[in-house]
């Protein structure tokens, strides 16, 4: 019997034709896991959660802010030593001027300088109407005004008046106007007819959204994305003044809103500092008490501020019992549980003053604010929570909000609509294809912006 060839009457393995791994079906979670969370609360929620918007009916809006009922002036240029006893000459600043060169001194006002040296303004001369010359003479004699430098501050504490004599003009006080403009802000999302019947592996998010198809997915981006660029539109957007920005098919120009951080820096208080601790604190109560700034203070952070003020206040905190939780929101605004985690205060009090921490993820988002090179990491923004009543028509005003335009029932505040040619809506189109835009027509607005205080790197 002859010797069996092993290699003539090998067979095949069974891992030469499927391997077991294949023989079983992958399971794949049907959830699509949120990799990056919510990927940042935002602004425009956060300002809608808390009631901030009013609707408007026209590109452009605002509203008048009185100035101060009493006023100080300052020294335009370096005035001389006059010697005691004598008078000195003072032209105002630019800035104790109003577009009409009107002015808030006057004849007989009583006035006390840094070194508590009291006079009285004998006159005033307007020969050169943008630079008016007002005379003072010290009331003691023997007392002496002294050298003065330009920015100097005067203050006017009283008036006097000799027996017999007239009623003095009235007073020139200085208003400031508002303005801001409408942005119209626009998002689309298609997919042809196909696309709205593929499966997909997953068909719901962590947060339970469903999504069974590409085009749902799509739709939780586009709204994503939306509401991105209206909340930083209203955190760093500015006020269009490049007349050349205008569309070439129908002629209109393209407007644009100022935003919280433009605005401060042109209307508010800067502070730089690159490590802030409780004397940073300080300078900012003291300034705001200069403000005349209420009880409560909400302080948008960015990661490393909120961080740095976190730690700064900790040992404050222990041993001064201050309460470091969402409590005190809950009692003085009336938001409920769901409001309250939604806007995720922290508060503590200093000075008489409430002030909220609220961490700013947008300002931390590696591909937006928190981009390589950008400081808004290191950024505070103070501003003021009070509300003010307006008088003709009793409705409240809050220090910041947006506005969006609405008019006879028509509400551009964030409109989604489709077009469609497949799907099973009604179709419109004899394209096999569905798409929804969104479009959202809004504008920061802010009050009394010389009580805001922005804090960035030195």
């Amino acid at each position: 019997m002859p010797e069996l060839n092993p290699s003539a009457i090998q067979g095949i393995y069974q891992y030469q034709v499927t391997s077991a791994f294949d023989a079983f079906k992958p399971e794949h979670l049907n959830k699509l896991f949120s990799r990056y969370g919510d990927q940042g609360m935002d602004e425009f929620r956060f300002l809608k959660t808390m009631g901030w918007e009013k609707e408007v009916s026209n590109h452009e809006y605002g509203h008048w802010e009185e100035g101060r009922i009493i006023e100080n002036f300052q020294v335009r240029s370096n005035v001389s030593d006059p010697g005691a006893g004598n008078s000195a000459d003072i032209t105002l600043a630019l800035a104790d001027l109003d577009d009409n060169n009107k002015y808030y001194p006057r004849l007989n006002d009583e006035v006390l300088f840094a070194n508590d040296v009291v006079g009285l303004i004998t006159a005033i001369d307007v020969g050169t109407p943008a630079a008016p010359v007002v005379t003072v003479a010290p009331v003691d004699s023997s007392e002496n005004i002294g050298a003065l430098t330009a920015s100097d501050y005067v203050v006017i504490f009283s008036n006097a008046f000799a027996d017999g004599t007239d009623q003095p003009a009235g007073r020139v006080k200085k208003y400031h106007r508002y303005t801001n403009n409408l942005q119209i802000i626009k998002e689309t999302v298609g997919a042809h007819g196909t696309d709205l019947i593929r499966q997909k592996w997953f068909d719901v998010t962590s947060e339970g959204q469903s999504i069974p198809t590409y085009y749902s997915e799509g739709l939780l981006d586009v709204d994503y994305r939306m509401s991105a660029h209206c909340s930083h539109v209203l955190l760093v957007g500015k006020k269009t003044t490049n007349s050349s920005l205008v569309d070439a098919t129908t002629g209109e120009p393209v407007r644009t809103t100022e935003g919280l951080i433009p605005y401060v820096k042109a209307e508010g208080l800067t502070h730089p500092t690159n490590t802030f601790g409780m004397g940073d604190f300080d300078t900012i109560d003291r300034y705001l008490e200069q403000q005349h700034v209420g009880t409560n203070v909400l302080v948008n952070l960015g990661i490393n501020r909120y961080q740095q003020v976190e730690d700064a206040i900790k040992e404050y905190l222990d041993t001064n019992g201050t309460d470091y939780t969402q409590k005190v929101l809950n009692d003085q605004f009336g938001l409920s549980q769901a409001s309250a985690a939604t806007v995720n205060f922290k508060s503590f009090s200093k000075s008489g003053r409430n002030y909220m921490l609220r961490k700013m993820s947008s300002f931390s988002n590696p591909k937006l604010l928190g981009s390589s090179g950008f400081d808004y990491v290191n950024k505070a923004v103070f501003i003021p929570m009070n509300k003010q009543k307006d008088a003709k028509t009793g409705a409240w005003s809050s220090s910041m909000g947006y506005r969006y335009g609405s008019f006879n029932g028509y509400n551009r505040r964030m409109e989604m609509w489709s077009v469609a040619g497949a799907g099973n809506e009604l179709k419109v189109s004899s394209i096999d294809r569905k798409d929804t835009y969104m479009r959202a027509h809004i504008g920061a607005h802010f009050m009394g912006g010389n009580r805001f205080v922005l804090v960035e790197s030195a």
